[in-house]
């Protein structure tokens, strides 16, 4: 799953693409939500993607964003204030998703990209 999200004046977009081992596209989502950063956006991303996953009963699922920073504090499992409540959430979704985890990638390496409409 790639996901990514873009804040503006206190709103977020969330998006997120599903593919399959072989790439084929089994599922895409955009949502539009408040948010208070754009790193508070980012974890929204994430959460939102897990979250299809477990309801999906998906197993050995990848979650691939370029908030590297916010990668690497979820998977050291140490805490940013601001987006403390949506970190806990991510790890127990983590946690109940079989064989899920999280990887890094540059920006231009996401084959999709969100562009904000005013």
């Amino acid at each position: 799953m790639n996901v990514d999200a873009e804040f503006k004046n206190k709103e977020g977009v969330a998006a997120m693409v599903m593919r399959d081992n072989t790439g084929k596209l089994l599922l895409g989502n955009a949502v539009k939500f408040r948010a208070i950063s754009s790193q508070a956006a980012e974890a929204y991303a994430i959460r939102q993607a897990l979250i299809i996953a477990k309801n999906l009963g998906m197993k050995n699922v990848s979650v691939e964003s370029d908030s590297l920073p916010l990668i690497q504090s979820i998977k050291s499992r140490s805490s940013i204030g601001e987006v403390d409540a949506i970190l806990q959430d991510i790890w127990h979704l983590l946690d109940s998703v079989p064989g899920s985890g999280l990887r890094g990638c540059r920006e231009k390496e996401m084959f999709w990209l969100m562009r904000w409409r005013d």
